[in-house]
């Protein structure tokens, strides 16, 4: 049976347990190694599809094993999982909460492997790295020292290794000095003054809305919220000079089923972001089956907004007009977002919609499956610039749909319209193509003051031969 399932897992503590994908499918999920006290459990999460590749919504039985060589060799120890929920095909399960608690001694030793079977499919075995052996005692000294992860004060006391009231308490889990200490990289750009974490256990607080409702960020005081591992249902509006920062996009979800009548309402979407924030590491979803609703909303008059690995997307089969992700302001930044609009019926749905925004989208991927979805429609806007992106609405309607846009910069990417439009320019807009793959036709409306044109430098169409360098139609 062509089963398939991909596992991961990290550790809060800075240390990631480098779990591939147990087939061929080219994401990760990452789950939370959670000590109170020796032995303990691991949080493990995993996204399971039936033989036909469709995610699967069932009540299951997954049986895991540890074993000390990557095929052969001896069982260190085993569990059986009776009456897992998976639901579109995510599950999060505790390995050691069964019959046979984990211990110090199933990672002591050579390598461990971890084996996991479904419905009698047996995936390959993939290895645990650094993090498991930090269960032992004795190697407490060199697992967590005061110069990795958190500070000297709070990480690890190395004479207790694993003390569970310093180890991982809310408060001095992660700090300043860990989250964001200086610096851009992948994670912010500044000092983030306050730090909370947000979890379903052992947290500052269980809900992301009850962390906004308690802190009062400003521009001198900055705040990071940490959330870990889990589903967070609810909607949820971000407070500026807050940083939102999930454990990865296949461990952390906002989840909710928002929905107004209209599409550019705030309280349409499960994440609202104003001027001044960040969103990373997470999946934000909707999965509102009514019209108008989607994941993700930067609100009108926004400026300086990041997303940083950001999954946005609408789930809901039979809804119309929902959006992925939803845009209006000036200055945001869009890196290593994927945007999704499913489940859309016969009227449009957008897997980024833009209204009067001005952003830059580089690294990214927008798609729209549906027969009616448009990858991405940008409804005016001063300078849109999409760099090293894939916009994909093979089988809906248009690619890109640049209506009122000022400018807009299409670098090194790909565009796809199948059958139907790749690249559409009305109302005005100019778009530029340059080094980049369209698949589908490029059509400039004519007529308006100045002309609307669509021109294009060296790109290709989808069967790699070259596109025309015209001001109205790039064919």
């Amino acid at each position: 049976m062509n089963r398939r399932v991909l596992l991961v897992l990290a550790a809060v503590l800075g240390a990631t347990l480098a779990f591939g994908a147990l087939t061929n499918i080219g994401r990760s999920l990452a789950s939370t190694l959670q000590f109170t006290s020796v032995p303990s459990t691991i949080s493990y999460q995993g996204f399971l599809n039936d033989s036909g590749g469709n995610p699967i919504s069932a009540t299951v039985t997954l049986d895991f094993s540890i074993w000390d060589a990557s095929s052969g060799g001896s069982q260190v120890w085993s569990e059986t999982h009776n009456n897992v929920m998976v639901s579109e095909g995510f599950f999060s399960v505790q390995l050691g909460s069964q019959s046979d608690p984990l211990a110090a001694s199933d990672f002591s030793g050579t390598p461990r492997y971890l084996e996991v079977t479904y419905d009698g499919v047996t995936f390959p075995r993939q290895v645990f790295s650094t993090v498991p052996f930090a269960f032992v005692a004795a190697q407490a000294s060199q697992a967590i020292s005061a110069t990795h992860a958190m500070s000297a004060t709070y990480a690890m006391n190395a004479s207790s290794a694993m003390n569970a009231t310093n180890a991982m308490s809310a408060t001095n889990a992660m700090t300043a000095t860990y989250a964001l200490s200086s610096g851009s990289g992948s994670s912010g750009g500044v000092d983030w003054g306050q730090v909370v974490v947000v979890a379903k256990s052992g947290g500052d607080y269980t809900s992301i809305s009850d962390a906004m409702s308690a802190i009062s960020p400003t521009s001198e005081s900055r705040y990071l919220v940490l959330v870990m591992p889990g589903v967070y249902s609810g909607q949820v509006t971000v407070k500026e000079y807050v940083h939102v920062k999930g454990m990865g996009v296949e461990t952390t979800y906002i989840t909710s089923d928002a929905n107004t009548g209209n599409i550019h309402d705030e309280e349409a979407a499960t994440l609202i972001l104003p001027a001044n924030s960040q969103v990373s590491d997470l999946t934000v979803r909707n999965t509102a089956a009514v019209q108008h609703a989607s994941a993700l909303h930067v609100d009108s008059g926004n400026s300086s907004t990041r997303l940083n690995n950001v999954r946005a997307e609408t789930t809901g089969a039979g809804g119309i007009r929902h959006a992925g992700v939803y845009l209006s302001g000036s200055g945001m930044m869009l890196e290593h977002v994927y945007g999704r609009v499913a489940g859309t019926a016969a009227t449009s749905g957008w897997a980024l919609y833009g209204n009067g925004a001005a952003f830059m989208v580089r690294d990214s991927a927008f798609y729209a499956p549906g027969t009616a979805g448009w990858g991405m429609g940008l409804n005016g806007g001063t300078r849109v610039d999409i760099i090293d992106t894939i916009v994909d609405a093979t089988s809906g309607s248009i690619g890109i749909n640049a209506n009122g846009a000022d400018f807009v910069y299409i670098d090194h990417s790909i565009v796809r319209g199948g059958d139907a439009t790749a690249i559409s320019a009305a109302n005005n807009s100019e778009v530029f193509v340059g080094a980049s793959l369209v698949d589908g036709t490029v059509v400039a409306a004519t007529g308006g003051a100045p002309q609307t044109e669509v021109t294009c430098a060296q790109s290709y169409k989808g069967d790699y031969t070259e596109l025309n360098n015209t001001a109205t139609s790039c064919n």
